[in-house]
């Protein structure tokens, strides 16, 4: 995996920051709500193991960015769920199959998931369940939810936006 971050140089030129692999690459090995159980990963793995879950930060932000920031993924950073501040979040997700995150829960964001590969449910309060697969996308604004990823696990980007 390759992360490539482009901004403006010293001499106001559009010019690239990084471009090499991904500083914060999470392994989990509990995908359970409340119970999340990972580790800093070195590098992408291969594949991801039945249940457990790669979650690499490609972009995080605690505010609204200037072109003349520093990469501000230029160094591992910590696990958390939700951006920090009134911040935005890019995060690449590659779930083993079967992977149960169901316990219903909510954040304090609007989040758009996009799915690469695999399928997901999506489950709700009202009790629907909503199958997303390829080329699929669904918005959550902050409104209570769970996942179970499919036989053959999913990838997916999720875009996380503070709510005011």
């Amino acid at each position: 995996m390759r992360r490539v971050i482009t901004g403006v140089d010293a001499d106001g030129k559009s010019a690239v920051l990084y471009d090499g692999p991904p500083q914060s690459i999470h392994h989990v090995t509990n995908t359970k709500v409340g119970q999340l159980q990972m580790h800093h990963a070195a590098a992408f793995p291969t594949e991801v193991p039945e249940g457990h879950c790669v979650a690499v930060d490609i972009w995080e932000t605690s505010g609204l960015p200037r072109m003349t920031d520093a990469d501000p993924m230029g160094e591992p950073r910590p696990f958390a769920i939700e951006p920090d501040g009134q911040g935005l979040r890019v995060r690449y997700q590659q779930w083993g199959a079967n992977v149960d995150s169901s316990a219903m829960h909510a954040t304090d964001t609007l989040d758009v998931n996009i799915i690469i590969e695999g399928e997901v449910l999506l489950l709700l309060e009202e009790g629907r369940t909503v199958t997303l697969r390829k080329g699929d996308a669904v918005v959550l604004p902050g409104n209570e939810h769970g996942w179970r990823a499919g036989p053959q696990g999913v990838t997916m980007i999720n875009i996380m936006q503070k709510l005011g």
